[in-house]
């Protein structure tokens, strides 16, 4: 991963310097096949121009090239990238630290033209990064005089940290899928590209690495080799052995294709970008993205605890995927082995923390949803990288990786998912606008805008969806329901959030104190079937509680029918939804 990024919406100025890329280009014209490779480096302005040089392979013809082009970040992470030199515009994503880019130019529509794109940011790292298990997927098309011959491969490498490594893959070579066991050495250069020599390869294959060596994408561009044209991705091994709960969250997969004819496949080149969401249990759902109306798909993923994984499903692609998962379930590499006449290359990255909306906690309610010490949840996209909940009080500031700040105080978290978090808000924040921004393993998402108020009063319902019948207790702490319902003039306790500040004062994310009890300091008022029900014996925290409050109050006499009847809490002048309450008849 690179360099901690501080909270600010994404926009052109966050891509800058120089990044390493690969890009593939093939011609599928009515007068055959045309295949361009190029790697090199992508140096970004902050301004959405480039400057562009490296190597291209050409219809076996390599020579160095440079230029200029432009490009366009969106704050969701898209990306657009046209390099006019090369006659080349992709768009795709960035990953959610800005290490990686992936793309394809699907969105253009072209039937003819399929290109695809892969670039790492290029920095310098110690040698002795470089050392351990990484997962590897490729594949080659090397252009003969006659029909071009097709492989894919997947499986490890294993490097040294001193220039040697050993490789076993599985490796689909023109149909026919065996094991390939090797060794080979690789050379670290000054910029932070590495050359791997491969057995049986003319030339060395290029790759660029991001700062931590956790990732690299490579090409083989070299004289020697003009009639090869390959794609390489690298992930260092995920080493939690989380299996499928290590696979969770939003991701951009680009995947480069090519089907030969069989009674099973439609023969032809293709590439796809796909936006998915792995819910860490194996279940997968894909939204494609393409020139055309999408058509969501979902499907399953196995991840083992050794991080190998398996798949199939994936829209546009026929075969079953093997590859692995990457360091802290960050990326993937895989390809396409199973199936003799399919040769697939996939990568997929996790794409920017997207805080998109903040609801109370309570009652899911957006408006007024935040006030001091009230319990909220954020949804979103990549929020955290796995589920994990608050074991003890008080409530930590981080959690699996996870901090969130709230008008720039870290929030006590409760419980954090890539699609979820759940938190109390900062009783040291004062009513104002504010902003939300995910701090995720050190990289900071953009800010969503909130609002912050003296109370935001939400109750808490059976349903935990904010409607129906709220939680309430009688005296003895025994459940209301409709078989054990209140009556008139009864004390009964309502569960709530969203009170606002209390005396004596509570730190964030600590238990509630049961002597003396912190009361709300602001007013707090309900009503029962549209009746007062006059002051509360007591409102504010529950003891033993972090963010959960309490109002003590009488059911008021004068309901005459049996029932559900609304219940209205207001605090500070602002007002609950409405829930309902079980009541016998006087």
């Amino acid at each position: 991963m690179s360099a901690p990024v501080s909270a600010a919406a994404l926009g052109n100025a966050s891509l800058q310097g120089p990044y390493f890329f690969v890009l593939e280009k093939i011609d599928t014209s009515v007068l055959g096949f045309s295949f361009t490779t190029v790697q090199g480096t992508l140096i970004f302005d902050q301004n959405g121009k480039a400057a562009v040089q490296g190597a291209i392979n050409r219809n076996g013809t390599v020579q160095a090239f440079s230029g200029f082009g432009t490009y366009s970040l969106a704050a969701s992470g898209e990306v657009q990238i046209s390099l006019p030199d090369l006659l080349f515009s992709v768009n795709g994503t960035v990953s959610f630290d800005l290490s990686s880019i992936v793309a394809t130019n699907v969105a253009s529509g072209s039937l003819l033209v399929r290109e695809f794109f892969m670039a790492t940011k290029q920095t310098p790292f110690p040698a002795a990064f470089l050392n351990g298990k990484f997962f590897l997927a490729e594949r080659t098309i090397t252009a003969s005089s006659g029909s071009p011959q097709f492989e894919s491969s997947a499986g490890t490498i294993t490097f040294d940290g001193q220039g040697k490594f050993t490789a076993e893959l599985s490796s689909n070579r023109s149909g026919s899928v065996a094991p390939v066991n090797a060794t080979g050495t690789y050379q670290m250069s000054l910029d932070g590209t590495v050359e791997l020599t491969l057995p049986g390869r003319n030339g060395a294959t290029k790759l660029g690495f991001t700062s931590d060596a956790s990732m690299g994408v490579g090409a083989t561009v070299q004289l020697q080799s003009a009639n090869t044209h390959d794609l390489f991705a690298i992930t260092r091994a995920n080493s939690e052995a989380l299996g499928n709960a290590g696979l969770n969250g939003s991701y951009g997969i680009v995947m480069a294709s090519f089907a030969l004819p069989s009674p099973n496949t439609i023969p032809g080149f293709a590439v796809a970008a796909v936006a998915t969401d792995y819910k860490g249990d194996g279940t997968v759902s894909y939204q494609p993205f393409q020139g055309r109306p999408a058509v969501p798909a979902t499907g399953t993923v196995t991840v083992s605890t050794d991080a190998t994984l398996q798949f199939s499903g994936v829209p546009g692609a026929a075969g079953t995927f093997r590859g692995g998962l990457g360091s802290l379930g960050h990326s993937l590499v895989a390809a396409s082995l199973s199936t003799p006449s399919v040769f697939n290359f996939l990568m997929a990255i996790r794409t920017p923390s997207q805080p998109l909306s903040v609801v109370n906690a309570a009652s899911f309610s957006t408006a007024s949803a935040l006030s001091p010490g009230a319990l909220v949840s954020i949804f979103g996209r990549n929020l955290a990288r796995q589920t994990v909940q608050a074991s003890s009080l008080p409530l930590p500031a981080e959690l699996g990786g996870v901090t969130v700040k709230i008008g720039g105080i870290e929030a006590p978290l409760l419980f954090v998912s890539p699609f979820q978090v759940n938190l109390q808000v900062p009783f040291e924040l004062q009513p104002s606008q504010a902003s939300v921004a995910i701090v995720l393993d050190g990289f900071e998402s953009g800010p969503l805008a909130v609002t912050i108020d003296n109370a935001s009063p939400g109750m808490f319902t059976l349903s935990s969806d904010g409607n129906g019948a709220g939680i309430f207790l009688h005296s003895n702490f025994s459940l209301v329901t409709r078989a054990n319902p209140a009556r008139p003039g009864e004390v009964v306790l309502i569960y709530a959030t969203g009170l606002g500040a209390v005396l004596p004062t509570v730190p964030s994310g600590s238990a509630a104190p049961s002597d003396p009890l912190a009361a709300a300091s602001g007013s707090v008022s309900v009503q029962i079937n549209g009746i007062d029900a006059g002051t509360p014996f007591f409102a504010g925290l529950a003891p033993g509680f972090a963010g959960l409050y309490q109002i003590n109050v009488q059911v008021p006499g004068g309901i005459s029918t049996a029932g559900d009847v609304p219940v209205l809490v207001t605090a500070a002048g602002v007002q609950s939804k409405t829930v309902t309450l079980p009541v016998a008849p006087q």
